[in-house]
């Protein structure tokens, strides 16, 4: 009996998943979503240890490591392949069940996976080459060949690694980190609050990082947090004053009754609480920059 070809399955691909997650919970954030299902999905399923952990490293690997020569490209593909081969087949398989078992009773699938990645030609090759080395399933010749060549092609390739792309100082500091989850979440939000407004500044991407790192220790982050509007609080009231137009003045005095409310005592900081703080911090600088307009035209 012949075995199966082996073909990509995006339900499989666990470096897939994992940026799907990603992209879904930085739409929740920036969506005021109260909880986010996919933060919950990927602490759970991609903490330090767990099988997919350890396989989304090795997708990981491939994927950003940089080599100057065909060689050695070669070389690290083949000694990824090794590592994976170290790796439970069955607590992998069982692992993907559960997490589109879960995706699906949360999601609408269709629309979960519907979302266009850039690497998506390399996320499925690493797949297949991992397929074809670990299972009974078969990977033509040519077809594998062609897998080799589009990993060794992006090894090879004079770009930067995609976490390497961002040039400030902020973001270079924590890309050095070795929790592959909190750097490409900090980074995804990033990008995609910027296209919500013009760009972070420093606390902005402060806030974000503190975030995605810090969360989990709750009293921390939370202390964090209401540091963070009693400052935003104090700039808006040293600014109230200095605003030419009185409607606008009583406006903004209006919105320093609603920091308050966002402050907390006990529990966690929400993702809506984090989204409209950002908003705030948006606020500042834009009323920062208009009493500034107003003093050089005054």
């Amino acid at each position: 009996m012949k075995n199966k070809k082996i073909a990509h399955s995006k339900y499989k691909n666990t470096g897939l998943l994992f940026e799907l997650l990603v992209r879904q919970i930085t739409s929740d954030a920036l969506n005021e979503k109260n909880d986010s299902i996919a933060m919950y999905l990927v602490k759970k399923y991609f903490n330090k240890g767990k099988p997919l952990s350890k396989e989304l490293r090795l997708y990981k690997i491939l994927l950003e490591t940089r080599f100057s020569s065909e060689g050695k490209a070669k070389e690290l593909i083949e000694e990824t392949l090794d590592a994976r081969t170290r790796l439970s087949n069955v607590s992998l398989k069982k692992e993907k069940y559960n997490l589109i078992k879960e995706i699906a009773e949360n999601y609408k699938v269709d629309e979960f996976f519907k979302n266009k990645l850039t690497n998506y030609k390399e996320l499925a090759s690493i797949y297949k080459i991992f397929e074809s080395k670990t299972t009974d399933g078969e990977l033509p010749p040519d077809e594998k060949v062609q897998c080799k060549h589009t990993l060794i092609d992006r090894i090879v390739s004079k770009s930067a690694p995609l976490l390497a792309k961002e040039s400030d100082t902020v973001f270079e500091e924590y890309r050095k980190q070795s929790d592959d989850l909190k750097k490409l979440a900090y980074k995804m939000m990033i990008e995609k609050f910027n296209q919500k407004y013009q760009s972070l500044d420093t606390r902005q991407k402060d806030l974000l990082r503190e975030y995605i790192y810090n969360s989990t220790d709750i009293s921390a982050f939370r202390s964090f947090v209401n540091n963070q509007i009693d400052q935003v609080k104090i700039e808006l009231s040293g600014n109230i004053p200095k605003l030419g137009d009185k409607g606008t003045s009583i406006k903004v005095k209006g919105i320093l009754e609603y920091l308050d409310k966002l402050k907390q005592d006990k529990g966690i900081i929400k993702d809506d609480h984090l989204v409209q703080l950002l908003q705030y911090f948006e606020l500042a600088k834009e009323v920062k920059r208009v009493v500034s307009k107003e003093k050089v035209n005054g």
